[in-house]
């Protein structure tokens, strides 16, 4: 199965989702609480640093989410952002334009499902009332070749799951994926693939025209994660510049 979390070099951050629409309110500040207690000690013992993105489920009101927000700040939660995921349809972007903002102004990072489910007009709206910085799916993007090119240009990154995409039917077969296409069209790409695949992912880049390519290590030493660039796509990141990495399971490696 894919891993769901972005994989960086050794010491470095890794950004998770982390659900935050329990009820009441407090259990997932508590939770948080526990949470910040756990990466203290994983930093102070390992050296390893954690950093926590707080996902809101659309299906749940806009509302909530801007107290649920408020609660997170009035606790100091560790968290680097805030995402957005569950269902897509009839819970547009627009519904949590309000606690967007909100993070904006408290300097936090912005993502946001988009695009699996809702269409290419999902993910441009995402982008233009949510001011998101990457987008989770967004593989209906392919219908729009200006938001294709926007996205590529731009060096948004893009998190697929592919099997995902599979069991919620937003394609019928691994075969039908629009992966490849996104392939084509460039930007930043960062294929998250198995330990003794590091030189065969290398060679994919190279053959698909991407530059700068390099594969990062994982905490244990290992190659894990291979990066490429097309177009004038932005820089290779830094070990915790983890917002600018985009993911894909080992399985869209082969």
């Amino acid at each position: 199965p894919f891993q769901t979390f972005s994989c960086g070099s050794p010491a470095s951050s890794r950004s998770h989702s982390l659900p935050m629409n329990s009820r009441p309110y407090g259990g997932s500040v508590t939770t948080a609480s526990t949470l910040a207690s756990g990466i203290a000690a994983a930093e102070r013992d390992h050296g390893t640093t954690v950093e926590l993105i707080a996902c809101f489920h659309r299906d749940r009101s806009g509302e909530e989410a801007l107290a649920m927000l408020a609660a997170l700040e009035e606790a100091g939660a560790p968290i680097i952002g805030i995402g957005l995921d569950s269902a897509e349809v009839g819970n547009p972007p627009a519904k949590f334009q309000r606690v967007y903002a909100r993070a904006g102004e408290l300097g936090l990072h912005r993502v946001a499902h988009a695009g699996e489910e809702g269409g290419a007009a999902s993910v441009t709206e995402a982008l233009d009332l949510l001011h998101i910085e990457r987008v989770d799916h967004g593989i209906q993007a392919i219908d729009d070749p200006a938001l294709m090119d926007r996205l590529a240009r731009a060096g948004t990154p893009l998190t697929m799951c592919p099997l995902s995409n599979v069991r919620l039917r937003c394609v019928d077969t691994l075969a039908d994926h629009p992966l490849p296409a996104f392939l084509e069209a460039g930007g930043l790409l960062a294929l998250e693939h198995g330990c003794d695949q590091g030189a065969a992912c290398r060679n994919l880049l190279l053959d698909l025209g991407y530059d700068n390519v390099e594969t990062r290590k994982d905490l244990e030493g290992r190659e894990r994660v291979t990066f490429g660039t097309r177009f004038s796509g932005p820089r290779i990141p830094k070990q915790t510049d983890i917002l600018s990495i985009c993911w894909f399971g080992a399985l869209c490696v082969l």
